[in-house]
């Protein structure tokens, strides 16, 4: 590409225009004119192979990438990064995010634990173990929590001790966007920290942790309150599906079928295959954050008819229980042809709050 960028500029200089070629005609003799013209034919004929080598090497690099890509599905192989090493050994635990996310979800939990790890190198095992712990999503119900640190911890160990050579290496962070395309060795511990993982939080704003990307419904009361991480809808040794919302006991129904108004004026959903039924409140992804000041609902309790209050829609906004109402699903805080704000927060036309939306 450099030749070819040298001789247009020669072409330019040598090859004049025909508005200058009969103002040089006057003052040069028909050989000089000869000669610069042969010059000039010259250079375009070099210039012309130039192109077509310059074409030729470009073939050539396209099919070295491909060929190294296919090298780098091989990532799995021994002698691999530890990341990609971790990447092809944990595939499993990302069943709690949907499909198009999942090998995204598992990028960014590996090189979080790398990044919170960097200052950390010569105790990874143990670090890397703690630190999944914490980003491992408490709704994810496919996966044990505790076993899954405990094989993280112990295939750290084994990169430490494997027989093959190379030994495994820390790399630069996994790319999202090719999970597969082996990465080269980091030159300081502070390369980890080059990433995003932010990039792959939660859809749903009560989650934590990396691998959740939806609320399991076994995990959602009928209210639409969150159940104890280590009691799911059930039937629990009764006739009716329900869970514990809290270690103080507390419990909720939840739904065994849709929650819709089902030809009545509030939502209704049956929690018993024996017909028995109750007033529900569950909101669309992205909806029901906020109750009507717009103040945060508590990741736990976000707006719906939580315990025995089924009369609006309503969330807890901290950990003291303070609380406030809720716009009640598909309404919005709006003018509605009045000179404030407000929205509905129940089934019941009657049942309405002023709002905000900022």
């Amino acid at each position: 590409k450099t030749f070819t960028t040298f001789f247009k500029k020669n072409l330019q200089l040598v090859c004049i225009s025909r508005t200058k070629y009969f103002k040089y005609r006057k003052s040069s003799s028909p050989w000089k004119l000869k000669m610069l013209f042969t010059r000039c034919l010259h250079l375009l004929v070099l210039a012309f192979c130039m192109q077509l080598l310059y074409a030729n090497l470009q073939d050539q690099v396209i099919d070295d990438y491909t060929t190294a890509t296919k090298v780098n599905e091989n990532i799995c192989n021994s002698g691999s990064s530890i990341q990609g090493y971790l990447y092809c050994n944990l595939k499993d635990i990302t069943c709690c995010a949907d499909s198009f996310h999942a090998d995204k979800a598992l990028v960014g939990l590996i090189n979080d634990i790398m990044k919170q790890c960097s200052s950390q190198l010569q105790n990874l095992a143990e670090c890397a173990k703690e630190t999944a712990l914490e980003q491992l999503g408490f709704a994810c119900a496919c996966i044990d929590r505790q076993n899954v640190t405990n094989q993280i911890q112990s295939l750290i160990q084994k990169t430490k001790t494997a027989s093959e050579k190379p030994l495994y290496y820390i790399s630069m962070p996994l790319d999202p966007n090719h999970p597969g395309a082996i990465q080269p060795p980091i030159s300081s511990p502070r390369q980890l920290l080059q990433t995003n993982t932010s990039l792959f939080n939660c859809k749903d704003s009560r989650q934590e942790g990396t691998l959740c990307s939806y609320w399991s419904a076994k995990y959602i009361t009928a209210g639409n309150t969150v159940c104890r991480a280590d009691y799911p809808c059930g039937t629990h040794g009764y006739s009716y599906n329900w869970c514990y919302t809290d270690h103080s006991n507390n419990w909720e129904y939840c739904c065994t079928g849709k929650c819709d108004y089902q030809g009545e004026h509030y939502r209704w959903c049956y929690t018993s295959p024996s017909k028995h039924w109750e007033y529900c409140g569950s909101y669309s992804e992205g909806k029901g954050l906020a109750n009507v000041k717009n103040e945060e609902c508590l990741d736990t309790y976000m707006c719906g008819k939580h315990g025995s209050y089924t009369y609006k829609y309503w969330c807890y906004t901290d950990v003291r229980r303070n609380w406030d109402y809720c716009c009640a699903p598909g309404m919005d805080c709006t003018k509605h042809s009045q000179s404030y704000l407000w929205c509905y927060s129940g089934e019941y036309n009657n049942r309405w709050d002023y709002c905000k939306t900022c």
